[in-house]
């Protein structure tokens, strides 16, 4: 089972949930990190070549004319990772006739995704990065699709698997943590997200996962969080850098990676 892997308390608890399964509760951030001379070196190349970018995003007349495009393209391929099989001449009809095409019913939930971005684009001006604005972020991305029971824009109440639906407890390829511990969790992740110079998204990311505190949504919801850091921070000057394109072409390596950070804390900055 996953959570025999796991060697070390300091990088969270297994604890027993429902239906006799065992549930992971990440430790609170920051953890004790390793810094190498080669994940030094991979840091700064990977800074110089960000403010390349928002580099030019400063000096682009229209920025928001590349935004528009990469928006659209972001939501199709962070969809696509959530097996949503919807492509952009889907997304275009559906936005220019606001009808869904019977073929690719997907076709909603990426217009949800591109509201969601767009809504963020205005929204992080006016309040900090919180609980409350993810919570506001997952109720333009799920509202109208699956039905009211996947709670748009509410933590969830119950437990939930990842893995196999209706597989049994050893088929489970991750838990995340009971509603309770959930909470306490979620309040020190909000704590740390308001610490000054800290925000390191990828430690944020993995927390965000780990926690999994909706229903449905929680991978979209967190690489939308990967960019809004990098803007809120001043990294970026303009929301140009989306990584789902990476985690869909890496997708084995990135959960790979994913079930280090929980079980040996080997942590994924150098991925990132």
């Amino acid at each position: 089972m996953w959570h025999d892997e796991l060697n070390d308390a300091s990088f969270g608890k297994i604890v027993p949930t429902t239906g006799g399964y065992q549930a992971f509760v990440p430790a609170n951030l920051p953890p004790q990190l390793t810094w190498t001379l080669k994940l030094a070196i991979t840091l700064s190349d990977a800074d110089r070549t960000i403010g390349q970018l928002s580099c030019v995003g400063l000096n682009l007349p229209s920025a928001h004319l590349l935004i528009n495009p990469f928006i659209r393209r972001e939501a199709i391929l962070s969809s696509r990772i959530e097996e949503t099989q919807a492509d952009s001449r889907d997304l275009y009809l559906f936005e220019e006739e606001r009808r869904i095409p019977p073929r690719i019913p997907d076709t909603q939930e990426v217009a949800n995704y591109v509201q969601s971005l767009e809504f963020r684009l205005k929204r992080c001006d006016k309040i900090p990065i919180s609980l409350r604005l993810i919570r506001e972020l997952h109720h333009h991305l799920m509202t109208g699709i699956r039905g009211d029971e996947q709670m748009p824009g509410k933590f969830r109440t119950s437990q939930n698997i990842i893995g196999p639906i209706g597989g049994a407890a050893d088929e489970a390829t991750f838990v995340p943590p009971p509603p309770v511990q959930m909470a306490s969790a979620l309040d020190a992740f909000e704590k740390f997200i308001h610490r000054p110079g800290e925000n390191i998204p990828a430690l944020i990311h993995y927390q965000f996962e780990a926690i999994h505190p909706f229903r449905d949504g929680n991978g979209r919801i967190g690489r939308l969080l990967i960019t809004l850091l990098l803007c809120v921070d001043g990294i970026l000057s303009a929301p140009l850098l989306y990584l789902s394109v990476y985690f869909e072409c890496h997708r084995k390596t990135y959960y790979e990676y994913f079930r280090k950070v929980s079980t040996q804390g080997k942590w994924w900055i150098g991925f990132f």
